[in-house]
């Protein structure tokens, strides 16, 4: 397993930090407004992705020490960073007068309910992190006074992340991924937190596996696989959203009501992501194996919570220094974007993003603060 040391005690696992910056890129450049069919591949999976990722240091047993420890860790490490970049968003709307004082109130109280499509940006997703996080640690120590077993907590526990992913998508009524309701997305948490079991579930298996250390047969398995997820990918970003259409309405034709059709999309919408999310940590594995890119991308992924809270706050300065060179017409290109979010990354990482780690490092948690840990 590549390892890449950050810091003076932190060592961490590049590879996923490289999956970090993948899934960033892909997070900024679908927020650029690219065509349709990018759109479609991006977002048919990277809130998946993140929340995978987030389940790799979960593990499927319970945390040491108490309950109250490990919330109040969690207080720091997710919903201290959501209060602050949204305090600092609101101060930089304030300053270029994108939001009057008089309406500042009714801001906050909308950020305080945290719901998704309501709250600025991304930043949604610090709330819904937290409720998934926790909800899972509590699965996880109920289970583990019942039945005792580690082996029967583990499964226990994951069996039930799949229930609440049943019950999320089909009777809450409403779709809670795309369009939470509930305080905190707590419905979309639902959906969320199977996506967080399975990375718990199979980062042991991920991390040990060696292809070099395959036989034959497993090799050539995971080639014809890798090459089917690759094809997918790649057929999502050229004809993605003709097809996603047509599997819509293939699944409403079949069972002749929405509901039913509804639920069947969604196992579809699942499995999807499992597939983009393969080659994406393939993709990742691969890099890692290249030191000059490896340390670049695994320097600039490592900083995912700072790029997730301030990815508003960069592309709006971004966007006027865009139009002040004369950019503008480049923005219409879908590549052109990719770069410029890559870049927007990396200005960050050596900019604001160093310095808030610097600085609020202890108030997080943690002197390198982290989403996963």
């Amino acid at each position: 397993m590549s390892s890449l040391r950050v810091g003076e005690t932190t060592k961490r696992i590049a590879w996923v930090d490289i999956l970090r910056f993948l899934g960033m890129s892909l997070i900024y450049w679908g927020h650029l407004g690219v065509s349709n069919n990018i759109v479609l591949y991006i977002f048919s999976h990277h809130v998946p992705l993140f929340f995978f990722i987030s389940g790799f240091f979960a593990t499927l047993l319970p945390k040491e020490g108490s309950f109250l420890s490990f919330l109040w860790k969690k207080v720091r490490g997710i919903i201290f960073p959501y209060i602050f970049f949204t305090l600092l968003f609101y101060v930089m709307q304030l300053i270029t007068r994108q939001l009057s004082f008089s309406k500042l109130p009714s801001a906050l109280l909308i950020s305080a309910v945290g719901i998704r499509n309501k709250v600025p940006g991304p930043l949604w997703f610090f709330t819904c992190l937290f409720i998934v996080v926790i909800a899972f640690e509590l699965i996880k120590r109920i289970v583990s006074v019942i039945f005792g077993s580690s082996k029967a907590t583990k499964i226990i526990s994951f069996i039930l992340a799949a229930a609440l992913f049943i019950v999320g998508i089909c009777f809450l009524g409403h779709e809670p991924a795309q369009d939470p309701k509930w305080f905190w997305n707590v419905d979309s948490a639902f959906v969320y937190i199977f996506y967080y079991a399975l990375g718990a579930f199979f980062f042991p298996v991920i991390s040990k596996w060696r292809y070099r250390e395959r036989k034959l047969f497993g090799k050539v398995f995971f080639f014809i696989f890798f090459i089917l997820a690759f094809a997918f990918a790649l057929f999502t970003c050229l004809k993605g959203a003709d097809f996603t259409a047509q599997v819509e309405g293939f699944f409403v034709t079949l069972f002749k009501e929405q509901v039913s059709a509804d639920i069947l999309f969604e196992v579809y919408a699942l499995l999807s992501a499992c597939i983009m999310i393969f080659f994406e940590i393939c993709i990742s594995r691969f890099l890692a194996l290249i030191p000059a890119i490896s340390r670049f991308l695994a320097y600039v992924g490592k900083d995912s919570l700072y790029h997730c809270g301030n990815e508003l706050i960069v592309k709006y300065f971004g966007g006027l220094l865009i139009s002040y060179l004369g950019l503008n017409a480049f923005m219409n290109n879908d590549w052109f974007l990719l770069l410029y979010s890559i870049i927007c990354m990396t200005v960050l990482t050596f900019t604001l993003n160093l310095l808030e780690r610097l600085c609020l490092g202890r108030l997080f948690g943690n002197g390198r603060i982290s989403f996963h840990k």
